[in-house]
């Protein structure tokens, strides 16, 4: 129960610089123009009549894709987690013992 906790917390904090990221990454690459262009092709080319790429769309879907990567992340560290408990128990592990020295 712990390492869910742990992970929910670490990947939660992730989520918010993931979060940050796009929002920078995203007005670097709108203030180059790419967005513009991007529309304008395929405005010329007719694959679409009307698409805005928009900081708040993008950062819905990088919410999105965020928090399924957490929860999908949170369970494979849990279940890791149980399988090395389940492994341990099982075959053992090194035990080490350390002694003081007598100067």
């Amino acid at each position: 129960m712990s390492v869910l906790k742990l992970s929910a917390f670490f990947y939660a904090i992730f989520l918010l610089v993931w979060l940050a990221f796009v929002a920078i990454l995203y007005s670097f690459i709108e203030s180059l123009g790419v967005f513009d262009a991007a529309e304008d092709l395929g405005r010329a080319l007719v694959l679409y009549e009307e698409v805005n790429i928009t900081l708040g769309v993008v950062e819905k879907w990088a919410l999105l894709l965020g928090i399924l990567f957490g929860i999908l992340f949170t369970l494979l560290n849990t279940l890791l987690a149980v399988l090395y408990n389940v492994g341990s128990d099982l075959l053992g592990g090194i035990e080490l013992t350390f002694v003081e020295r007598d100067s």
